[in-house]
């Protein structure tokens, strides 16, 4: 019986056009149209044919990308694709410029913005061949950059943060940002002046930094020993040039002053007191502090012969020398140069002019003269 129903429903939709449609015709066929509906109109749009209008997708709405999971958020695994991470090895690090032969890659202010939070404050940057010395103690080796032109990394210098005055040292790859070293420079030990910046980092592993400019080895070595200072908060020291003999010193002569800003790019030279401009080594544990506090202690053990650099924080700075050209948030920088003690050489006996011997000839010609 069903089946003869629709049999019957079907025939009704396949009548001629003058042929009265029955009370069985879909609703969804359209009431009126121009020509007249078509056989095929009732078909969905997507099949072809009929003249149905064909709905437009909507495209005002953007097509979500994300693949959402139910509790995705709450998986173990759902740290792993967080976009936090996808970060580079250096996380915050100022991106630098791949290297140029004319000179150390240049950080522009925006460049540092962009990718860098504002408390952080580039002091110097520079490229650099880095060293290490090998875990037998024997002798230094390069570390291999693997990538770059001629090998070099970038050396930088910068704040940890702007609520505090500590500074750190990063050495990485030039084009990857891989990072090669790390170290608070509060901790560093620096080494005698060369032709490289050596030092030991804070876990006692011995580098040396190859700078592409040598000449700016010792500024480096100078920036470096005063953000000590001011990262520690307490005196620093280091030698500039070493001794040759073993001598202890006996005098301490203080030859130059000067101050030395960490955003400052150079140092402000300084007059040396002429009230105590030198010091006896017997008297450094009572008059030491005329230099800074701390100091007595960090020059006590010098040789003679050496010279050596003393940075002095703005804390520990006596009133003598605190009001200098560089400000009150400046690093003294004090160069001391050991001498040893007199040596008295043997006395000097005074010789009387003898009289010279005579020969034969002389004596018969003072004779003859004589008679």
């Amino acid at each position: 019986r069903f089946h003869g129903q629709e049999k019957g429903a079907m025939r009704g939709f396949f009548k001629k056009k003058d042929t009265p449609i029955e009370q069985s015709t879909p609703t969804t066929l359209p009431h009126s149209a121009p020509e007249g509906p078509s056989d095929l109109a009732f078909l969905p749009p997507g099949r072809g044919g009929g003249d149905w209008p064909r709905s437009t997708p909507d495209r005002r709405r953007e097509p979500d990308s994300e693949i959402v999971v139910p509790g995705a958020r709450k998986s173990k695994l759902a740290g792993l694709f967080d976009e936090t991470d996808m970060e580079p090895i250096l996380g915050e690090v100022e991106p630098v410029p791949r290297p140029v032969p004319q000179g150390a890659p240049s950080l522009t202010t925006s460049e540092v913005s962009e990718s860098a939070p504002a408390d952080r404050k580039m002091l110097w940057s520079g490229l650099t061949r880095l060293f290490r010395l090998d875990d037998a103690g024997a002798e230094m080796v390069e570390v291999e950059a693997g990538e770059g032109q001629d090998g070099l990394f970038v050396a930088l210098l910068r704040n940890i943060s702007d609520t505090s005055d500590e500074v750190e040292l990063l050495v990485y790859t030039a084009i990857r940002k891989r990072r090669r070293l790390r170290t608070p420079v509060a901790l560093m030990e620096l080494q005698t002046a060369g032709d490289a910046v050596s030092f030991y980092d804070d876990t006692g592993i011995y580098w040396a930094l190859q700078l592409e400019k040598t000449e700016e080895s010792m500024p480096l070595l100078r920036l470096l020993l005063a953000a000590k200072a001011m990262s520690s908060g307490s005196t620093a020291l280091v030698e500039l040039s070493s001794s040759e003999t073993e001598a202890p010193a006996a005098t301490l002569n203080l030859t130059a002053v000067s101050y030395r800003c960490l955003s400052d790019a150079s140092e402000s030279k300084g007059m040396v007191p002429s009230s105590c401009a030198s010091l006896a080594a017997e008297s450094l544990q009572n008059s030491g502090d005329q230099w800074g506090g701390g100091v007595a202690e960090c020059i006590s053990h010098v040789l003679a012969g050496s010279v050596s650099l003393v940075a002095v924080p703005p804390s520990l700075q006596p009133a003598l020398l605190r009001k200098g050209p560089g400000g009150p948030s400046a690093v003294l920088l004090l160069e001391v140069t050991a001498e040893g003690p007199k040596v008295a050489g043997p006395p000097v006996e005074a010789t009387e002019d003898r009289p010279r011997k005579l020969s034969v000839k002389e004596r018969m010609a003072r004779l003859a003269a004589a008679g």
